[in-house]
């Protein structure tokens, strides 16, 4: 009995790969204004950019229950055997309703797979599927053998494994870090990351803020129940004042708080010397939690997300650049999202309205950590001119709206830092968001660039 694989258009499969790879499409129904097309069949792409470009609302739809008793039908009375791909029903209605249609086709050869994915992962499922089918397999055999794939996710093995490298990968950063730094760091900490160009659209400043936060939070005898350790990565412009008074401020918050008997088995600041590409491959690998706080709006992509992603480490960002896409990959279960939307902050510039003043003076909070700055503990390291001029710029401009989100980065962050307690379900994130990863592929990229824009 001969078996026919099927996936739908949140796979990324490409036209060539279903026709090299024998894979039948199950095409959404895309809803561009008041006309409705089939991804894929009935739009040609060049259409698909224009009617983006011109403003025009586009949605996609779910396959209809009807679509999939056709496919069934037809393998029924082929006698072919049916293994759908599809993507997760955490996503989309799309698996219900080719459970519906199987209910409703009175035959045993219909397999539908949820791949509780999307994208590249979805798409590497499906060519499994092929795999498999080329050694013979019966679709039953397919499908029961990508049960078994798609429960890596809950392998105590797999996640035993995962968190095993993911220590060794710690222990290896704090040996390095001792050798070249003389640091000393607690491998069983919770690494927090933010390695990137220093500019105050990235918000380095917030997480500083954030750290003063949890100083003074440890000081009054608040303790976290797992160590954390804040690590910071970044160069500033040479001519950029205020990024490198940003710097200063974390070098001396590295020096307070390393250095005090009572915070340091709690909280660890460092600031890598020298940072570049050589430390981010030490660094990524050991990462727990990946800062990518910008300022929504103002991050055309980047792409230190996607490889923080691809190591197992969990974003906490706004949604700003990439990781929007990561958000839609991810799950809001696999992601920590907060701050406000490109659309208040764009409000915000056009209206004028944004005050950080306002922020400060009603918001105990925030007021302490700003007033820290220039507190006795840190001017006895720094210096005062630095130090205040960065507290000015926090006051009375604060281009880049710190203090906007920062009680919502702070609620966010501690959600983070209780999740991160619970091991197992840690792992499982993790799992996902490598999973998902795939999405950011060069190949993918350069298709696309090669499809959509340069044949356009």
């Amino acid at each position: 009995m001969s078996v026919r694989i099927f996936t739908d258009s949140a796979s990324d499969i490409t036209l060539q790969e279903m026709e090299e790879k024998q894979i039948g499409l199950i095409a959404m129904p895309l809803l561009c204004g008041e006309k409705t097309y089939i991804d894929d069949k009935t739009i040609p792409m060049t259409t698909f950019w224009e009617m983006l470009l011109d403003g025009v609302n586009i949605k996609t739809s779910l396959p209809s229950p009807e679509c999939f008793v056709k496919i069934f039908e037809e393998a029924k009375n082929k006698k072919e055997e049916v293994v759908c791909i599809l993507i997760s029903s955490g996503f989309s209605g799309t698996y219900q309703g080719a459970m519906l249609a199987k209910s409703m086709v009175d035959y045993e050869g219909i397999y539908i797979i949820d791949s509780k994915c999307a994208a590249a992962a979805e798409k590497q499922i499906a060519f499994y599927a092929c795999e498999l089918r080329e050694k013979g397999m019966s679709g039953k055999e397919i499908a029961e053998e990508l049960e078994k794939f798609l429960a890596y996710k809950d392998d105590d093995a797999v996640i035993e494994k995962l968190l095993s490298v993911k220590g060794d990968n710690k222990k290896a950063l704090c040996d390095y870090l001792k050798q070249t730094q003389n640091v000393e760091l607690n491998p069983e900490s919770i690494f927090d990351i933010q390695i990137k160009r220093l500019h105050e659209y990235k918000r380095q400043q917030m997480n500083a803020l954030y750290v003063i936060h949890k100083y003074k939070e440890i000081k009054a005898g608040k303790k976290p129940s797992t160590p954390i350790t804040v690590i910071f990565g970044a160069k500033a412009a040479p001519a950029y004042v205020i990024a490198k008074d940003i710097i200063h401020l974390i070098l001396c918050l590295q020096e307070l708080i390393n250095n005090d008997p009572e915070v340091s088995p709690y909280l660890k600041v460092v600031m890598i010397e020298n940072y570049n590409v050589t430390k981010a491959e030490k660094l990524i690998p050991a990462c727990d939690i990946s800062e990518q706080i910008s300022l929504a709006s103002k991050e055309a992509s980047g792409t230190g997300n996607m490889k923080f992603m691809l190591n197992g480490a969990l974003t906490l960002g706004t949604e700003d650049g990439a990781n929007v896409e990561i958000h839609e990959l991810v799950g809001d279960n696999n992601i920590f999202v907060f701050g406000a939307s490109s659309e208040e902050v764009i409000k915000h510039y056009e209206n004028a309205d944004y005050v950080s003043r306002d922020f400060y003076e009603k918001d105990e909070t925030i007021k302490e950590a700003v007033d820290f700055i220039t507190s006795k503990e840190l001017l006895a390291i720094g210096h005062e001119e630095n130090l205040t001029r960065l507290q000015n710029e926090l006051l009375n401009k604060d281009w880049f709206m710190t203090l906007l989100d920062f009680k919502a980065y702070t609620k966010k962050k501690e959600e983070a830092l209780k999740a991160y307690e619970d091991r197992k379900t840690w792992a499982k994130k993790m799992i996902v968001n490598i999973a998902k990863a795939g999405y950011f592929s060069s190949d993918r990229t350069i298709a696309e660039y090669n499809n959509d824009i340069w044949h356009a």
